[in-house]
């Protein structure tokens, strides 16, 4: 495999786990902004399929690869299995994926 088209795959990879990590740690959240995080992160996950307004949109605007089912097609990735994936994470997991566990401290507040 080229460098070029690991290197494209990471990103594509990086995108899904943010919309994961976006969606689970920002669904509660206080801040109106966070909340619409979230949103954005749920629709793009969960929503968009054959049929759904924004996918069929960006599928005739040529940008079917930034779908959710695109990304996960480019990668080779079956959607449900991350959707199924996806619904598992915890927040504080998310938050502290990482950190060696002498570093993990619980945030006093809801995040």
């Amino acid at each position: 495999m080229a460098w070029e088209e690991m290197d494209w795959k990471l990103l594509l990879g990086d995108v899904v786990d943010r919309a994961i990590h976006d969606w689970v740690i920002y669904r509660g959240h206080s801040r109106i902004d966070k909340r619409r995080l979230a949103a954005d992160a749920y629709s793009w996950l969960f929503l968009e399929k054959p049929g759904n307004l924004i996918y069929e949109r960006n599928k005739a605007a040529g940008f079917e690869i930034l779908t959710f089912l695109g990304v996960c097609s480019a990668l080779g990735w079956d959607p449900e299995q991350v959707r199924n994936r996806a619904r598992t994470h915890r927040a504080q997991d998310l938050l502290y994926k990482g950190r060696p566990k002498q570093t993990r401290k619980l945030p006093s507040n809801r995040c």
